[in-house]
């Protein structure tokens, strides 16, 4: 099966339409047994490198080389969350200074998400960079070392890993809504 070719040219109202359209053909696949979202590779929906914006394709890095099993720009709903697993219900979003002004907004979104049974990592952009933060000329060396790695993503990273773990269940996934 083929899905729709996405490129950084098309307008995001019709690119997001396309995402869904594409996810939803992935999940019929999922459903008859011939596909899963644990183990097959997210370059299937879009050639994602050439339409993240920075901070997604920093962290989209990152997420790979730790193999965790993220789908890109997954509808969620009437959302879309910047990386999601419909498995495990967990998603997380690249909190860059654009698009995400404002926190109630977030916070509302959040909120709904959970009510799905979704559980949302935040990250600011500047740490998917690794984008250095102020630290004291005087700081110790251990202050240091606890300053760079939270100016990285390594954390949230390390905590994925532990939240995705390598779950092989046909579980049926659900990214519109309850299970």
């Amino acid at each position: 099966m083929t899905y729709a070719r996405i490129s950084s040219g098309i307008p995001w109202e019709e690119r997001f339409a396309l995402y869904r359209s594409n996810y939803a053909q992935k999940q019929r696949l999922v459903d008859a047994g011939e596909s899963s979202w644990l183990h097959d590779d997210p370059y299937e929906i879009a050639d994602w490198v050439l339409l993240f914006t920075p901070i997604e394709a920093a962290l989209w890095s990152d997420i790979r080389a730790a193999g965790l099993p993220l789908w890109p720009q997954l509808p969620v709903g009437r959302f879309f969350v910047d990386f999601g697993n419909p498995v495990h219900r967990v998603a997380v979003e690249c909190d860059g200074s654009e698009f995400h002004k404002d926190k109630a907004k977030d916070a509302a979104r959040d909120a709904e998400l959970h009510a799905m049974g979704w559980k949302v990592h935040r990250i600011e952009g500047r740490r998917c960079l690794g984008q250095a933060l102020e630290c004291d000329d005087d700081a110790t060396q251990e202050e240091r070392a606890a300053h760079l790695e939270l100016r990285t993503p390594a954390p949230l990273i390390e905590q994925l890993r532990r939240e995705l773990g390598r779950d092989t269940s046909p579980a049926r996934a659900h990214f519109g809504g309850a299970a």
